[in-house]
């Protein structure tokens, strides 16, 4: 079976409030990664953490893993290129709309003479997205996302 109809046959398991929020998921990481490749790192990162107007209902550490475990379902999909700074920038947005604090990471490894660049999201000291595979970044620079109320 191919591995797209794989892709879509599990994401139409998914329930609908699911569906919808992979969805929205996915199209946020490409808006997001358009707009990094259009107005680079500082921009982006500014425009995703200005203005956040949490809504009411704060999620549980339940609800932020869900939404974690989508935007790495999505950046692992193969369906948005390297996507770990996209996503994570995502997924911090996300996030802090609905009033969670999160920390972006940058990193970098050496690895066959080459450096690596790596993103990925935390969380009051809780790994959210992490995109490697397992393998180890020196954090570079960290950027905390503190919510506005």
């Amino acid at each position: 079976m191919s591995l797209w109809v794989d892709r879509a046959k599990r994401l139409w398991a998914l329930q609908q409030g699911d569906r919808a929020e992979v969805i929205r998921m996915f199209l946020r990481i490409i808006i997001f990664r358009l707009l990094l490749v259009s107005f680079g790192f500082t921009t982006t990162r500014r425009w995703a953490t200005r203005g956040h107007r949490p809504s009411g209902h704060i999620p549980d550490a339940g609800d932020v893993q869900r939404l974690a475990r989508f935007a790495r379902w999505v950046a692992r999909s193969g369906l948005v290129g390297s996507p770990c700074l996209a996503a994570s920038l995502a997924l911090s947005w996300t996030l802090g709309r609905r009033g969670v604090s999160t920390t972006l990471h940058l990193g970098a490894q050496r690895r066959d003479g080459q450096l690596d660049a790596h993103a990925w999201l935390e969380s009051q000291g809780q790994l959210l997205l992490d995109t490697s595979d397992g393998d180890t970044f020196a954090t570079l620079v960290a950027f905390e996302q503190q919510k506005t109320r």
